[in-house]
């Protein structure tokens, strides 16, 4: 089956989706509700490079997330004391010794939404940060609630869970490997650095998705071939695709 409209967008037909997107977030700051994401507004705002055309991208920034912090390490102290402490610690029954609680903090996410000139779909980049302005690492990225992690009611066996994989850590150190989906690199218009949804896939899952729609419950237009206003429902297509993944909620 073809699908009603293109899998991948030309940059002219991305700024237009992404400006409609913006345009129905400013009806939803003064009440109205995301159809995608029921109870829940949001809005995102457009901006144009301050110099270079075509380098437009939607933009949501002051997002709170939390994430799970790692406690400080115990304090040894040094001498005699410190030689009972770990006699002390050797004397415990393992199955008795509990590792100490995580700290659950604040972290302030920032979402732009980018063309990728490559791929020709939207990338999803992110950047978040402590309340002391590091970065967070990996491992608390991946504890975040920036994203949706396995519940009840997802199915772990379909995309996207099935890229959501609980951290695991390489053999030469305790860092976690990142998920295939999740990738690190330079912001393509603002130059910093940032994460991002690698876009790889993006259009084979668009497709599928796009396929499984009918046109006449997205409510959209077709005239002599030509799609009306189809630009704004492929955004909104791809917004829930990498919603699944991401909160992107307020």
């Amino acid at each position: 089956m073809t699908p009603s409209f293109p899998t991948t967008l030309k940059r002219s037909q991305f700024d237009i989706g992404a400006k409609a997107i913006a345009h129905a977030g400013i009806h939803q700051a003064a009440g109205e509700v995301n159809d995608l994401l029921p109870g829940r507004r949001v809005k995102w705002n457009w901006v144009e490079h301050s110099y270079m055309p075509n380098f437009g991208y939607l933009e949501r920034q002051g997002v709170f997330r939390s994430f799970d912090s790692p406690p400080p390490a115990a304090a040894f102290t040094s001498g005699d004391d410190q030689d009972e402490q770990f006699a002390s610690v050797e004397e415990e029954d393992p199955a008795t010794l509990l590792s100490p609680p995580q700290r659950n903090e604040r972290c302030l996410v920032n979402f732009t939404i980018c063309l990728s000139p490559t791929y020709r779909v939207p990338v999803l980049y992110f950047t978040a940060h402590t309340a002391n302005g590091a970065p967070l690492s990996l491992a608390s990225l991946l504890s975040s609630s920036i994203f949706h992690h396995r519940s009840s009611h997802s199915n772990p066996t379909t995309y996207p869970f099935t890229t959501l994989l609980p951290p695991s850590s390489s053999s030469s150190s305790d860092e976690p490997i990142p998920p295939p989906f999740l990738s690190q690199g330079d912001h393509p218009t603002l130059g910093t650095p940032a994460w991002f949804l690698h876009p790889c896939e993006t259009e084979g899952i668009v497709r599928e998705v796009l396929e499984s729609l009918v046109v006449k419950e997205r409510g959209i237009k077709v005239e002599e071939g030509e799609k009306v206003g189809w630009e704004r429902e492929w955004i909104k297509t791809w917004l829930m695709i990498v919603g699944a993944v991401v909160d992107l909620r307020e």
